[in-house]
Parts: structure tokens; C-alpha cells; sequence
């Protein structure tokens, strides 16, 4: 099934929401069929019949999703479908142009509408939003969907021989002869000898996604050996048969530095909702500082993974290395996000979030005799620098915290200038860029509104897809309510290549906020992303950024490392 990243990424996909159905000449009389198969069996359409837009198939999704196996339910009031796949939550709006999925927004061709007493979508709603593949034959007016699940199978199998050094297994059963000529089993040997695993046997294999090129579905395997992981991609002919094979993205992975050590431990154990996390220690004979990592707006993991970018395991092993232990954990909407009732999301807060799962933290670290206790510190990136000043009032105990690429000002602010740059920066249509921004300047209006808000109103309202009782909470306990309360040292850090943020305008604010606050430091690194990754290369400037390898910079470490260390007595 498909599985999406960071947060922040997902919320800027919703530019790709609420445009409005345009309407466009079908391509086919009301005589004609096109027929449509699922995995090789065709579907049946019993009143509202599939149509051809510009090359495209408009489907009926009710039936599409009923042979897939899914539940649908259809809402009138709100002419929208709710659909749930094995563990999956799908939302979908007559008109919209995108898709919910999990709660993180993908757009897709055309806009979905109401014809025939029928929701209609387009097919590439199963491509973009369940990564399916789909061809469409207009000759023959044939429009095949593939799940990719026999492939899936398949390719598991195959890949699975090649870990378990069956390399001749693998390509006598399953390759093609003209593959078999051009790659035999000596250069397949060779590929795992130079990705220094051939004497390994096993490998965590992961399902990226699958799609069609031509005659041929292309599978794609993620091989994770732990410290090594690369692509394996494997084009199947009709007949199953792997008629091209190829190895991509190769990544060696960092290692544990040495003097360093992990061990799993578990947050607020005795709550209903333990978490599990990562302490990383020092080699110490002596009780050390310690650092507890806050994560920025989202269900992150422990290591803070955004694509490629692991921002917390970087500052866990650097911050050791340099003699302070370091607490990372994964995030409660991580963990139990999914088991969440619709009644439960819509009343979540900070406080249940963030704040009671780092007090448990902090406290964790405290009761540890490796650990100095009166010197545990909090690290909070993005979100979670902003909310160290509520956090430590209301019983954070932290002796000093860094804020990593953190605002001072209102949520709904941050959330409107991204979209605002990402609608001037991504889109090129004057008619598109009119749209949003009118989008954009309603849900500024309702951020507004949410103060006087009634309970009904609240409960009923979503503001960049996040429920306005999220925003009224923040709104009730605001940065500036509590800053002027912290007496702790704070070191705030800005990237200068942030996408997300205005470095300046942040920095200036945050200076404005702490101005009475003699022991605050200030750091703007230039070149450096919203994740403290140096922004260079091809993708530089851009999203996709977050999926080249990288690692936070070292003298971002460095200069907490030293903070920390001055303030702890450490020379």
C-alpha cells in the first residue's frame, strides 16, 4: 500500500485541492464501451458507464472500489465519499481535484464530478493516489488497472533469492532469455560483491511502488541491509517474465560513530500511551548532559525522517560524540495516529501531542544515574521549538533549550506564507494562481474567525486540513503568553535556505519576543535548509531536496555541542 513522508510535505500537496470541475467534451458517443479491468478481471459497470476525456478515462470509483475490495460510503450532504482500504483512509470531494490519503492530500489530472447519480474520477485518481498502474488503449478503448500486487509477489520473491545469494535460482526461473544473455549470473554476483553484501543473506525488502512504461510493469523493491540500501527495479513482461533489471539510488547508510552506544527504552511506560524511543550515550565515566529532542508539527518518527533526511539520529550521534547523551522518540500521532477516532483527531491539542510525552521525557533522563539531572536540555525543531516556552511552564524542568527553524509567530501565519510561496513559486496558469489564492485567503479568514467560534462551529470547520480546535488551543496559550516567562538560556537557530520559514523575519521576531532575555543567542546558518541539510545540487531550492542524501551540518552540531557543554561547566 502506499506510504507517504513528511508532514509539512504533505500539506503543501494540498495546493492540489478544491479546484473546481471545469467541464470537458467526452471523447466518446453514449454508444460506445470502454471497458476497464482490474487486475486482469473486468469490471462491471450496471448504470453509469466509463467515459474518455483529452485520452483520459473517467470511471464510476464506486464500482472500481468495490472489486478492489474497499468500503465506500457515500455522504450526500457533503457530495464526498469516505473509502477504507485494508488500513487506509481515503477522502474524496465532488469537484476536487485531489485526494486524502491518510490525512496527507496527493492531486491528480482532472477533477473529480458528479454525472449520472455517479461520483466520478479519473484514472489517474488510482495512479497518483494508491500508486496503481493504468494503461489505456484508445484503438481498442481497453483501460487496464493493475493493484500490482501479483507483481509485488513476485518481485519480493525474486529479490529475496538475489539477497539469499541465489543468483542463478533467480535468473533461470524468472528472467527472460535476452535478459539472461545480457546480464548473466556472474555479473549479478558481481553487482552484490561491489555493495559489499555478498555474504549476507538477509535484508529488509520494502514496496516503494509500481507503474507502467509501455508493454512492461515496473516493479520497485527497497533492499535495506541496515547500513547499506539501494532500488531494485525489475520491468515485467505479460508473460511475468523480468525482461530488464537495474539497480538504483545506492545509499551507505551512516554508521554508529564509535564510543557511542544505543539502547531502546520506552516513554511514560505505565500511560496508555508508551512510546518507544532511543537513548544514545557517551563512553563517560561520569554523569553527563543530556538533550531532549522535540519534534517539528507532525507524526514524525524517532529519527525525525523527512525522505532521505534524518535530522535527529544526526544530532544524536554528533551531540555524543561530543560527550552529551540524547533522547529521541517517536511521536504519539506515529504511533497511534492510525488507532485515533475521527472524535479523538478532531479534539487532539498540543498538550496531548507534545508537551505531556516531553515532560515524561525529560523526566525519564532524570531518573537516570548516567545522566546528569540538572542539566537535561531540550532541542525542539520547527513546532517544536516554538512550544518549549508552554512546554517549560508547564513542567518541562529544562535547564536550557535550543530552538531549530522554530517560529514565533501565529501557526496559521507559518501555514499561509508557505502556501503563499509555494502557489507564486509552483504554479504558472494566472486563472490556477487566482483559485488558491482565493482558497488561501478563506482559510486566513477562518484562522480568524476561530476565537469566537461556537463548539458546533469548531467541531465543524478544518483549516489547512487541520481541525480549528487545534488552532484555538494554540491561539488560548500563545508564545508571547509564556516566553516572558522562561528563565533558561536559549540558542535560537535559523537555516538561511529555508523553505518553510523566513529565516530573517523569525530571527527578528524571536529577538523582538526575548529581548529582556539576556542569556539568548542567535545563529543564522546561510545555505542551510529548514533541516539544517546544506541546499545544493540539482534540487536545491526545492522539495525534492529532502530526498538527496544528506546529513545536518556539522557545525550546527558543533555549536550546540558547545552551548550545551559551557552551560553544563564541561570544557
Amino acid at each position: 500500500m502506499k506510504s507517504y513522508g513528511a508532514v509539512w510535505l504533505a500539506l503543501l500537496l494540498l495546493l492540489g485541492t478544491l479546484l473546481p470541475a471545469h467541464s470537458a467534451k467526452a471523447s466518446s458517443a453514449s454508444g460506445e464501451t470502454i471497458e476497464v479491468y482490474l487486475n486482469q478481471q473486468q469490471i462491471a459497470f450496471p448504470d453509469a458507464k466509463p467515459y474518455a476525456v483529452d485520452n483520459e478515462v473517467m470511471l464510476p470509483v464506486l464500482y472500481v472500489l468495490e472489486q478492489l475490495g474497499a468500503e465506500v460510503n457515500w455522504h450526500a450532504e457533503r457530495e464526498a465519499i469516505d473509502i477504507y482500504w485494508g488500513y487506509d483512509y481515503i477522502e474524496l470531494q465532488a469537484g476536487d481535484r485531489s485526494a486524502g490519503y491518510n490525512g496527507y492530500y496527493t492531486p491528480f489530472d482532472k477533477p473529480s464530478l458528479l454525472r449520472e447519480a455517479r461520483l466520478y474520477v479519473p484514472e489517474s485518481f488510482f495512479r497518483n493516489i494508491f500508486g496503481f498502474a493504468t494503461k489505456y488503449d484508445a484503438a481498442r478503448r481497453v483501460l487496464h488497472i493493475d493493484s500490482g500486487e501479483a507483481y509485488e509477489e513476485l518481485a519480493r520473491e525474486i529479490v529475496n533469492l538475489l539477497v539469499q545469494g541465489e543468483h542463478a535460482a533467480a535468473a533461470n526461473r524468472y528472467f527472460d532469455a535476452e535478459l539472461l544473455a545480457e546480464q548473466p549470473v556472474a555479473q549479478l554476483q558481481d553487482i552484490w560483491t561491489e555493495y559489499g553484501v555478498a555474504d549476507l543473506r538477509t535484508a529488509e525488502l520494502y514496496w516503494i511502488n509500481g507503474y507502467r512504461d509501455g508493454d512492461h510493469y515496473v516493479a520497485v523493491i527497497d533492499v535495506d541491509y541496515g547500513h547499506i540500501m539501494f532500488e531494485t527495479h525489475l520491468w515485467f513482461d505479460e508473460d511475468g517474465k523480468v525482461a530488464q533489471l537495474e539497480f538504483n539510488n545506492y545509499y551507505a547508510s551512516r554508521q554508529l560513530p564509535a564510543g557511542v552506544k544505543e539502547e531502546t527504552v520506552e516513554i511514560a511506560a505505565a500511560s496508555e500511551f508508551a512510546l518507544g524511543g532511543t537513548l544514545t550515550m557517551p563512553e563517560a565515566d561520569h554523569p553527563v548532559p543530556a538533550v531532549v529532542l522535540l519534534h517539528g508539527m507532525g507524526p514524525y518518527d524517532r529519527d525525525s525522517s523527512v525522505g532521505n533526511y534524518r535530522l535527529f539520529r544526526d544530532l544524536a550521534w554528533g551531540l555524543a560524540e561530543q560527550g552529551i547523551a540524547v533522547l529521541r522518540y517517536d511521536k504519539r500521532t506515529y504511533t497511534y495516529g492510525y488507532d485515533m477516532s475521527e472524535e479523538e483527531y478532531k479534539a487532539l491539542t498540543v498538550k496531548e501531542e507534545v508537551i505531556d510525552d516531553a515532560i515524561a521525557a525529560a523526566e525519564l533522563l532524570r531518573q537516570d544515574a548516567r545522566v546528569d539531572g540538572r542539566h537535561v536540555y531540550v532541542i525542539g525543531h520547527d513546532l517544536g521549538g516554538s512550544l518549549v516556552p508552554r512546554l517549560q511552564a508547564e513542567g518541562g524542568g529544562y535547564a536550557g533549550a535550543v530552538l531549530m527553524a522554530a517560529s514565533a509567530r501565529p501557526l496559521w501565519e507559518t501555514l499561509y506564507d508557505q502556501y503563499q510561496s509555494a502557489i507564486e513559486r509552483e504554479l504558472d496558469d494566472a486563472d490556477m494562481q487566482e483559485y488558491y489564492s482565493n482558497w488561501l485567503e478563506e482559510q486566513r479568514a477562518a484562522a480568524l474567525r476561530v476565537p469566537s467560534m461556537t463548539d458546533e462551529q469548531l467541531a465543524d470547520t478544518t483549516i489547512f486540513d487541520v481541525p480549528a480546535p487545534y488552532f484555538l488551543d494554540l491561539e488560548r496559550h500563545s508564545i508571547q503568553s509564556y516566553v516572558q516567562r522562561m528563565q533558561i538560556p536559549v540558542l535560537v537557530l535559523q537555516g538561511g535556505a529555508d523553505l518553510q520559514l523566513d529565516a530573517e523575519l523569525e530571527m527578528a521576531q524571536w529577538k523582538e519576543e526575548l529581548r529582556s532575555k539576556p542569556q539568548t543567542e542567535y545563529a543564522l546558518y546561510p545555505g542551510l535548509n529548514h533541516y539544517f541539510m546544506r541546499s545544493e545540487g540539482e534540487y536545491a531550492g526545492t522539495y525534492y531536496e529532502y530526498y538527496t542524501e544528506a546529513e545536518a551540518a556539522p557545525e550546527v552540531i558543533d555549536d550546540i555541542a558547545v552551548w550545551i557543554r559551557a552551560r553544563a561547566g564541561i570544557r
